[in-house]
């Protein structure tokens, strides 16, 4: 749920849009698929908060949505908040990575000093006095290795920021008629 909500507020940082449209930036940006019920129920639930509000609608009668100050805020504090699973961490910092680079420099720097507390964390409350806890251990070792690795890398490819794409999203499933060939 708070990825959802933080992605749409990230994303309309980045100028007006209408609900399809940002589902389609956040597949395209970080490889989670949204329905459309969940875009539309959150919007709603941003404008309620006071953190979206609507500034008009498209010429076919779309509503357009942007960031308000407080919403402006809870991206800034998103970004200084870790996200608590791998796949998270993943989808956010790749967003965060497209929208602006100092969240995704903040974003980095949290991620990794919350891996390295996770890493700790278990010797320290559970030392050596659970044989079977070894496995757990070693698992957040191993985790928390592979977030280090990729955070380096996302690192080294580094942020590009990318405006809204003003293509609008395709609607609709994919056509399961077979095509005849094109000989153009």
């Amino acid at each position: 749920m708070s990825f959802v909500k933080h992605a749409l507020i990230s994303l309309l940082t980045l100028g007006d849009a209408y609900g399809s449209q940002l589902g389609s930036e956040i597949l395209c940006r970080s490889g989670h698929k949204l329905n459309t019920g969940q875009i539309y129920s959150t919007l709603d639930r941003l404008q309620s908060e006071g953190l979206v509000t609507t500034t008009g609608a498209t010429a076919d009668g779309l509503q357009l949505l942007s960031v308000t100050e407080a919403g402006a805020q809870a991206v800034h504090n998103w970004a200084k908040t870790p996200a608590e699973s791998y796949t998270d961490m993943v989808a956010k910092v790749s967003l965060l990575a497209t929208v602006d680079a100092q969240l995704f420099a903040t974003a980095v720097r949290v991620q990794r000093d919350y891996w390295v507390a996770k890493d700790n964390s278990f010797e320290l409350q559970h030392g050596n006095n659970y044989p079977h806890q070894v496995f757990t251990e070693e698992a957040t070792t191993l985790l928390a290795g592979a977030a280090f690795a990729w955070l380096s890398h996302a690192e080294k490819i580094g942020a590009a920021p990318l405006p809204l794409n003003a293509e609008r999203p395709k609607r609709g499933r994919p056509s399961t008629k077979k095509r005849p060939p094109s000989f153009t």
